[in-house]
C-alpha cells in the first residue's frame, strides 16, 4: 500500500507540475510576440506627424448687434516637427472670414498661430459655408489641408 501511494503522490506531484508548466511553454511557442496590455490606444513609439495644420474644422455663431464686430472665429495652428523651415499660407475663399497673417515661414520643431476671424459688417441671413484654403510644406513634406469654416446668423437686418 505504501508503494501505490507514494505512486500516487508522484502522479498527482507530475500532473501539478505539468498544469504550472503549461502556460510557459504556450508562451514559449507563440511567434506573435509580447502581449502589449496597454489597452489605452496611445503609442508613444510613434513620432509625431512631420507637418500639421490644426483644429480640421472652425465654426461660429453671431447675432447682430449683440456679438462683438469682428468677431473671433478660432485660431489654426500650423505646426513644423521637421529639422528644416516650413513655409505656410492661408487664404480665406470668403471676403467675411479673414485670416490675421496669409503666409510665413515656421523655424524647425516650432508652431504658428494664425487667427481667423468674422468681419461682420455682412451679415448673410443664411450664415456662411466656406473654408480656408492652407498650405504647409518643407523640402520634403507637404500638406494643404482645407478648413471648413461654417457660421450661422441671428439678428440680421
Amino acid at each position: 500500500m505504501t508503494k501505490s501511494l507514494f505512486a500516487l503522490n508522484r502522479s498527482l506531484l507530475a500532473a501539478l507540475l505539468a498544469l504550472l508548466t503549461l502556460p510557459l511553454l504556450v508562451n514559449a511557442c507563440d511567434e506573435s510576440g509580447p502581449v502589449d496590455d496597454d489597452t489605452t490606444g496611445d503609442d508613444d513609439t510613434n513620432p509625431p506627424d512631420p507637418l500639421e495644420i490644426t483644429p480640421a474644422s472652425l465654426s461660429f455663431s453671431h447675432t447682430y448687434g449683440t456679438s462683438p464686430c469682428p468677431q473671433g472665429v478660432g485660431t489654426l495652428t500650423f505646426v513644423n516637427n521637421t529639422n528644416e523651415d516650413a513655409n505656410w499660407s492661408a487664404t480665406s475663399m470668403h471676403a467675411a472670414i479673414e485670416v490675421s497673417v496669409a503666409q510665413g515661414i515656421v523655424s524647425p520643431n516650432s508652431s504658428v498661430d494664425v487667427e481667423v476671424s468674422f468681419n461682420c459688417s455682412q451679415c448673410p441671413p443664411a450664415g456662411i459655408t466656406s473654408e480656408i484654403r492652407t498650405n504647409l510644406y518643407t523640402t520634403s513634406d507637404s500638406i494643404s489641408p482645407n478648413i471648413p469654416v461654417d457660421g450661422t446668423f441671428s439678428g440680421c437686418p
